[in-house]
């Protein structure tokens, strides 16, 4: 009977990790506000978040279960009670780089979990030095040259001082299963064991 139950835990959690969750973005920034909502369905369920009034909303069947309102709080310091931060101590650098391998290779599993449908992105930016916003222009373009078919990605630079508008559009399917794999890869790795290892036996 035991043996049962947890076949069938199994394959229900199988099942339901390859239902795709759809993520649906439809929002503006201009002159500092945004506007616009974001959506996040699977099976029955809707996670809905809105730029405008900071509100989220979570939906079951189509009807409104539970809100909430998020209200931009201003950190105060609290200059009496001064706390000493020790700082740890670093690997070496060569432990770092061990794991770059594995990063990418996590990242590219991670990014082949999702899948974009006709994304529309219009972004205006610029920085504080006009010569960061023209490397940032150069990158930009070189990263997202290969994903360019069926989407339409546009990065306009402002060389005038700090700026960040978009109009950005577009769904995003994510199959949960397909993330076990790149995880369980990267934490199995030998090498981000030895890291791992190696960080507790040095702090």
């Amino acid at each position: 009977m035991i043996a049962v139950t947890v076949i069938f835990v199994i394959v229900l959690v199988i099942s339901l990790s390859i239902v795709p969750v759809k993520i649906h973005m439809d929002s503006t920034r201009s002159s500092g506000k945004t506007t616009g909502e974001l959506k996040i369905r699977w099976l029955m369920f809707l996670l809905s978040y809105a730029f405008d009034d900071n509100k989220t909303e979570f939906l079951l069947f189509s009807r409104r279960i539970a809100r909430f309102t998020h209200e931009k709080k201003q950190l105060i310091p609290d200059k009496k009670q001064e706390k000493t931060v020790q700082i740890p101590k670093k690997l070496p650098a060569g432990s770092y780089l061990s794991l770059t391998g594995p990063v990418l290779r996590l990242i590219k599993g991670i990014f082949g979990a999702f899948r974009f449908n006709n994304l529309d992105f219009h972004i205006t930016y610029g920085m504080n030095d006009p010569g960061i916003t023209g490397i940032l222009a150069g990158f930009l373009h070189a990263a997202t040259g290969p994903f360019q078919a069926g989407h339409n990605f546009s990065f306009s630079p402002d060389f005038r001082g700090p700026k960040l508008d978009w109009n950005a559009r577009g769904m995003v399917t994510l199959i949960p299963f397909k993330l076990v794999l790149p995880v369980i890869l990267f934490v199995t790795n030998t090498q981000v064991m030895r890291f791992v290892f190696r960080g507790i036996g040095f702090f």
